[in-house]
């Protein structure tokens, strides 16, 4: 048996859960406010929500040869990195 599939209002309605979920915590490891990442409005915003790109970009600044978690890690500790991964999951 297949299991069920999400639909758009499922994803929308998690997507919100996990914005509500991590705000505080993103604006404290970080110092900028989530929203500025995370579009729960647009279409795209519904299927991702998290600008991924536009963190490294603009505050975590990978070093050359240096991956992106390992950056995270380096610079935010741990907890940041796990936040990351559980706001791209879906």
């Amino acid at each position: 048996m297949m299991a069920p599939t999400k639909d758009i209002a499922d994803i929308a309605f998690e997507a919100r859960q996990k914005f509500g979920k991590y705000r505080q915590e993103f604006q404290r490891l970080f110092g900028k406010p989530l929203k500025e990442f995370w579009d729960i409005r647009s279409a795209a915003g519904l299927l991702c929500g998290f600008d991924l790109v536009k963190l490294e970009k603009e505050i975590v600044k990978s070093r050359k040869n240096e991956s992106m978690t390992e950056a995270l890690v380096r610079k935010f500790g741990a907890p940041a990195k796990d936040m990351i991964a559980d706001m791209l999951r879906r």
